[in-house]
């Protein structure tokens, strides 16, 4: 299995690849600056499944590329949003582009969301609150286990305190904390997704943070989530001795892309990459067994 999290400022884009390169496209967000959009990158690709963990702007910006450019079988979003809650949730700020398309969307598939799409050895488990318990955006994200050969990485979405503490009282979620080794910060590493019960159940072995640059205090979370990892080797690093740098937390503003290679036995590797092809010009990043 492959995970490529790519650097998409203040927003995600991650795509996962099974072993005979099925795929599927978790939020579709962009960048400009470097110009990078996943309607570009993965042109004319077949995506099993695109799932908006999120439906606000930062995580859908190119969904109307992404629609237009790949081969999309299907989408996924938290099935309790129809259109009509959707433009309620909205109506403040009103709906741009992407947005609309995200309306017409759930005006075309919601309520018929069939199961997660089979992706060979790779195991898709999703969390969702109901609209009406939950009103605002963030604790309506859906929170996404993608597991293989017994590794487990949780995407957050943009989950807050309050949608990450009703979660912990469903006995399946905590479970499946247990099993996680990389952990997706939720809400971009902000404050506000931040949640001490969560890892009562769960030490990952390292946190990605998807962001930009520091603009905000709430954004400097680095240290809380270093604290609550294992951390795991950098040998981007020159080594002194035998002591090998460890990381706690990787950041798409500091690493850029982040891939995730994920080998039959559990172990993986990171390897970070510029906006390139990351076969030809990564050196190797960080070992984890």
């Amino acid at each position: 299995m492959l995970i490529d999290i790519h650097d998409v400022g203040h927003g995600a884009c991650a795509v996962v690849t099974s072993s005979t390169g099925r795929k599927i496209m978790i939020d579709a967000g962009y960048c400009t600056a470097p110009f990078w959009f996943p309607s570009v990158y993965y042109y004319g690709q077949r995506m099993e499944m695109l799932l908006a963990q999120n439906l606000d702007t930062d995580h859908v910006n190119n969904v109307e590329g992404v629609l237009r450019n790949l081969q999309i079988q299907s989408f996924r979003t938290n099935p309790s949003i129809t259109a009509e809650a959707f433009l309620r949730m909205k109506a403040k700020h009103g709906l741009n582009d992407s947005l609309r398309q995200i309306h017409w969307l759930l005006e075309r598939y919601s309520g018929n969301f069939s199961p997660l799409p089979d992706l060979d050895e790779v195991g898709l488990l999703a969390f969702f609150h109901r609209y009406g318990v939950f009103t605002e955006t963030n604790d309506l994200s859906m929170p996404l286990f993608v597991s293989a050969h017994g590794f487990t990485i949780l995407f957050s979405g943009d989950l807050e305190k309050a949608g990450w503490e009703a979660f912990l009282l469903n006995p399946y979620f905590t479970a499946m904390l247990g099993r996680v080794r990389i952990l997706v910060a939720s809400h971009h590493g902000r404050e506000n997704g931040c949640c001490d019960a969560v890892f009562e159940h769960c030490k990952p072995d390292v946190v990605i943070i998807s962001d930009y640059e520091h603009r905000h205090v709430s954004q400097a979370t680095t240290g809380w989530y270093a604290r609550r990892a294992w951390g795991i080797p950098d040998y981007t690093v020159r080594q002194s001795g035998f002591l090998v740098p460890q990381r706690y937390v990787l950041t798409t503003r500091s690493d850029k892309n982040l891939q995730i290679q994920v080998r039959s036995d559990g172990s993986y590797n990171i390897w970070p990459y510029p906006h390139v092809d990351p076969v030809i010009y990564s050196p190797l990043a960080m070992i984890k067994g």
